[in-house]
């Protein structure tokens, strides 16, 4: 199996999925061991206490268990909004002004700190778009076969998670090429790290230990399956997307169009640079 990009571990155990109501040629196989379910419930309660649980997992442990979702519509909402709205909104507002801004020189030391922060800045939006508590319990979802009400909220956190990111790194550099201070600088940097992790600001206490009892009582009944199933077509298709899109978003988006970006950053109105590559106003000169 190839390595899934929602997952920040490495390592990854065979295939397993358990027995549902409407699986058509069950193939039977021994029962997992008891220390696997038991590792990954002691590792996920603890990512929960560290604040690595949000609001998409709880989401899912109430859909799939068919509970009342309507006191986390309030939270929902508003993370849509932060994590979507916002960071389109944010860009499609500064390309607008950098396309009408003029550009004044930039010192050394301004495009020296400048091009720390960034990359500063794309380590955190890397790291805030992987929720450990959601990793983990995709990959039960996924691995298990659970039933789809406990998957679709999971792959949208990772869905709007990766479009917050990678939407936040290319704002970012449109408003460092306007930053005339080294403040600015700061202040713009730790303002958008604030809006990728947000998700996570939104799980109360209560949230969290209903979240805690729910995972407890899906391990106990993983436990107590005997039987296993093939997955349906649709659900590997659906597992396998996700990866190449996390691939794409997180990795290609995030990561490598972010420290290409830096660099891009670092090397503007730099003399040498301009007049080999023969440049003349715009982001660069």
């Amino acid at each position: 199996m190839s390595s899934k990009w929602w997952l920040r571990r490495g390592g990854e155990g065979e295939e397993k999925v358990v027995q549902v109501a409407s699986a058509v040629d069950p193939e039977i196989a021994p029962e997992p061991e008891q220390e696997e379910y038991k590792e990954f419930e002691l590792r996920w309660k603890d990512l929960a206490d560290r604040g690595e649980l949000c609001v998409y997992t709880c989401l899912s442990f109430k859909t799939g268990g068919r509970s009342d979702v309507s006191n986390l519509v309030p939270q929902l909402t508003a993370i849509v909004a932060l994590q979507v709205m916002v960071p389109a909104l944010m860009l499609f507002h500064e390309m607008k002004a950098v396309h009408s801004a003029i550009r004044s020189f930039k010192h050394l030391e301004f495009r020296i700190v400048g091009f720390i922060l960034y990359l500063y800045s794309i380590r955190s939006m890397f790291n805030n778009c992987v929720t450990e508590c959601r990793s983990i319990f995709l990959e039960v979802a996924f691995q298990y076969n659970l039933p789809i009400p406990y998957v679709w909220p999971l792959v949208l956190g990772e869905l709007i998670n990766a479009f917050c990111s990678f939407t936040l790194c290319l704002t970012l550099f449109t408003i460092f090429c306007q930053a005339h201070h080294l403040p600015d600088l700061l202040i713009n940097c730790i303002a958008i790290n604030f809006i990728g992790n947000v998700d996570n600001e939104f799980v109360t206490e209560d949230l969290k230990k209903k979240a805690a009892d729910n995972f407890h009582k899906i391990n106990q009944y993983l436990r107590s399956q005997k039987g296993l199933t093939m997955k349906y077509t649709m659900r590997r298709v659906l597992e396998k997307g996700l990866d190449q899109f996390l691939r794409f978003t997180r990795v290609g988006g995030t990561l490598c169009c972010g420290t290409c970006l830096a660099f891009v950053f670092l090397l503007s109105h730099a003399t040498f640079f301009c007049d080999y590559f023969h440049l003349d106003g715009g982001f660069l000169c």
